[in-house]
């Protein structure tokens, strides 16, 4: 998907995004060593909803 054709509300600030991590304990422990896919707009990073859903069924699958 083309950051520039992404629905901005499809797209997350990095404040979303960790208070999404944080209020799981599994998702908080994974936290630390994240790195998740990123699109730069403007001076700011954003986090598609998509991406970040896909990386926590893949680390809470391997973590089960």
């Amino acid at each position: 998907m083309n950051p520039i054709s992404a629905q901005p509300e499809d797209l997350l600030t990095t404040e979303q995004v960790m208070d999404r991590l944080l209020a799981d304990e599994t998702l908080r422990r994974l936290a630390v060593t994240c790195v998740l896919p990123a699109v730069r707009c403007g001076n700011e990073w954003r986090y598609r909803k998509s991406d970040l859903d896909a990386w926590i069924r893949q680390n809470v699958g391997a973590t089960a």
